[in-house]
């Protein structure tokens, strides 16, 4: 079977690319080796995203012995909880199925290799192997969590995120590696439903792309919910004591050990790309990822690489927009992708959103900046709803008032940051910001009100002297 376009992989990006391709015209097909979704559907963004609207449930519920609200008493039933994490799931896979079969895109179920001359071979479940043809490859294989080389880290009860989310008890104590998105997000899930949590983290802040501003108050709020920091540390070795339990044993910059112990351990140091079947095409390579251009054309002619799998930014809304690009330029177009301007979230409470450069890179890379904060507490909507945590932090070019980044820590930031990257991409000002009318009472009303910091002409701050 001959196909225009066939896509390795049934991620975000690589389903969002078949249907592109579909829609241009193209005979396209898509082969998955696991499930249609990818990790971000089945593993990763969305069940996530479930769990933890019972950790917003569960603070709400907080909010509301203060406001008077009274409840008899709350029954935690983690299992339950998976199970609606599991049908959220499924109907979204059986969505994207959907989808790809409106398009008339062929799925394929089993484990692609790329042969010589243009050709797919795929083995499924059954041991069975079927060959297919491409006139162009799409490569979405996507990325897998890394294990580093620590000692212990092939114990019973030390895993990733993938295995951690298949569990249906909450463990007494948590010990997570990596204080990264992944390790700060497990980590407000499970503290919430009581588990003794600790983030084990080798630089000196979480969540290293961060604003310096940002990560510091993320972590003063995850340290007042109990979730233990143990920043600048490093793991040595993982071992099981006599009473069954894990032990982390981890030291600082000054050679000070401590041991700490845990029924689970989560590692999520981070992630690497999906490589196999792809030998035969011999790519070229750059620092273990597939190198693409600015068109996401790799070393091969005919062959197009996006997502996690090219080392860019590891984020599936980015995968999604590699794969409308890929798409369009393997059926004819030249557009380049520009990853200047790119989102990002964390759905810790409060919840961040940035985009653009944070301070430390605007300041390195030459910029004299003008800065503006605006703190929730005063934020009428934040106030009234009684969610007044965070700040919103707006960094522009003192030459030009040209917008840099922004920086939001506090409720709805993953929703208000979207206006943050529209502004980005716009090349607006400070300026732009101010004539921009907020509607009231609103969070994003904090947008503007960070703007006005930056001329000292805040309305709902105090004026500065």
């Amino acid at each position: 079977m001959y196909y225009d376009v066939i896509v390795l992989g049934a991620g975000p990006g690589g389903y969002v690319s078949a249907i592109r391709a579909a829609q241009l015209g193209a005979k396209t097909a898509i082969i998955e080796r696991d499930q249609v979704g990818g990790t971000c559907l089945n593993s990763g963004c969305i069940p996530t995203k479930s769990l933890m609207k019972n950790v917003e449930i569960l603070h709400c519920m907080e909010l509301g012995k203060q406001r008077g609200i009274q409840t008899q008493g709350v029954l935690l039933d983690y299992r339950k909880a998976v199970k609606v994490k599991n049908a959220a799931v499924k109907q979204l896979v059986k969505g994207v199925e959907g989808l790809l079969a409106s398009n008339g895109i062929d799925l394929y179920r089993g484990k692609g290799c790329v042969q010589e001359g243009q050709v797919i071979t795929i083995e499924n479940a059954q041991n069975e192997i079927e060959k297919i043809q491409y006139g162009k490859l799409i490569i979405a294989t996507g990325s897998k969590p890394a294990i580093p080389p620590i000692n212990g880290a092939e114990l019973e009860g030390v895993m990733t995120s993938e295995e951690l989310l298949k569990m249906e008890s909450v463990p007494e104590r948590l010990i997570i590696i990596g204080g990264g998105v992944i390790g700060c997000e497990f980590a407000s899930v499970f503290n919430a439903y009581g588990s003794q949590v600790t983030i084990i983290e080798m630089l000196p802040a979480l969540v290293a792309m961060l604003d310096e501003d940002i990560s510091n108050y993320m972590g003063d709020m995850l340290s007042e919910r109990g979730i233990d920091l143990k920043l600048g540390k490093q793991v040595k070795q993982i071992s099981r004591n006599k009473e069954e339990m894990l032990e982390v044993s981890i030291i600082d910059k000054d050679g000070q050990q401590e041991i700490l112990c845990g029924n689970q351990v989560l590692i999520s140091i981070g992630r690497k790309p999906n490589l196999e079947g792809l030998e035969a095409l011999e790519l070229e390579m750059e620092k273990g990822y597939i190198r693409v251009d600015d068109k996401l054309a790799t070393s091969v002619k005919g062959v197009f690489a996006i997502g996690d799998v090219t080392g860019k930014k590891m984020l599936a809304h980015v995968a999604s927009e590699m794969g409308t690009r890929a798409a369009e330029n393997a059926m004819g177009s030249d557009r380049k992708l520009e990853l200047d301007v790119v989102p990002s979230c964390i759905y810790t409470i409060p919840e961040v959103g940035t985009v653009g450069m944070s301070e430390e890179e605007a300041r390195a890379k030459g910029y004299q900046l003008l800065i503006g904060r605006f703190p929730l507490m005063a934020c009428g909507k934040a106030v009234a709803t009684g969610e007044p945590e965070g700040v919103f932090k707006i960094i522009a070019d003192k030459a030009t008032r040209k917008l840099l980044g922004a920086h939001l820590i506090g409720k709805s930031a993953t929703e208000v940051v979207s206006e943050m990257s529209a502004y980005l991409k716009m090349g607006a000002s400070i300026d732009d910001v101010l004539d921009t009318i907020h509607a009231h009472p609103t969070i994003s009303e904090a947008v503007a009100e960070a703007a006005r910091d930056i001329d000292g002409c805040c309305i709902h701050m105090p004026r500065k002297k």
